[in-house]
């Protein structure tokens, strides 16, 4: 038997069911292949050039899609016609169990010069997410903290004493409509534009912060429902 391991850091969570194909090249033609095209881990043969007619169909070996392991059973000749040095220094015909010989496994064997393996699968990689939902309902969302909200020009005193502190409530805040003048006058409408959205846990505290590529202008009668997706 044959086994093979493949990292994990190339599959991720686990080998894709319906992915995994190992091919067998002899002087640089395919002589066979392998697929699970069962989906259940079977390796069967689906192709080869030597004796196709017996030996395709043949299971010869199982893959662990968890662990991401290839066992190699299959023990029948690939091609009759041909031999390398797979095992020592004596020829012998390419049989599954020869599959990635030579590479650093500490089975002595001689130069295999003529043979060249293949393997292809894909990964799955499960990604944890959270999807979270920010609503801004009408009427509300109408306030910013940003100094740029408020009229320039004007004096702001807030009033502080040993038993209290009151701010400045007769600010004017600036008119916000769209112009193609750098102070429009008109008739005044409540509206701010939202540009981040905070992330709090149970405690109340910020843990993260969502940012919108273009701010998004909110006014007394719109309403707006954010949704966020956190990966982990």
């Amino acid at each position: 038997m044959s086994l093979i391991e493949a990292p994990s850091i190339f599959y991720g969570s686990s080998i894709k069911k319906g992915s995994v194909s190992l091919k067998f090249y002899i002087t640089g033609t395919l002589a066979a292949e392998l697929r699970d095209t069962k989906r259940n881990g079977e390796l069967v043969q689906v192709s080869g050039t030597y004796n196709a007619a017996t030996n395709d169909g043949k299971v010869g070996g199982v893959v662990l899609y968890n662990e991401g392991f290839f066992a190699l059973t299959g023990a029948w000749s690939i091609n009759g016609n041909f031999t390398d040095k797979y095992v020592g220094d004596t020829q012998s015909s390419p049989k599954w169990t020869d599959f990635g010989v030579g590479a650093f496994d500490a089975t002595a064997q001689g130069a295999v010069t003529a043979s060249a393996f293949v393997v292809d699968f894909e990964g799955v990689n499960y990604v944890p997410t959270v999807t979270m939902m920010a609503h801004a309902p009408k009427g509300m969302m109408n306030n910013s903290t940003n100094p740029t909200f408020l009229k320039k020009g004007q004096e702001l005193v807030s009033v502080t004493s040993s038993y209290d502190f009151k701010e400045f409530d007769e600010a004017e805040i600036k008119i916000l409509e769209h112009s193609p003048y750098i102070d429009p006058t008109g008739s005044f409408t409540k509206q701010t534009y939202i540009s981040k959205i905070g992330i709090y846990d149970e405690n109340k505290n910020l843990i993260a912060i969502a940012k919108l590529a273009n701010p998004v202008r909110k006014t007394e009668e719109r309403d707006y429902t954010f949704k966020m997706k956190l990966d982990f």
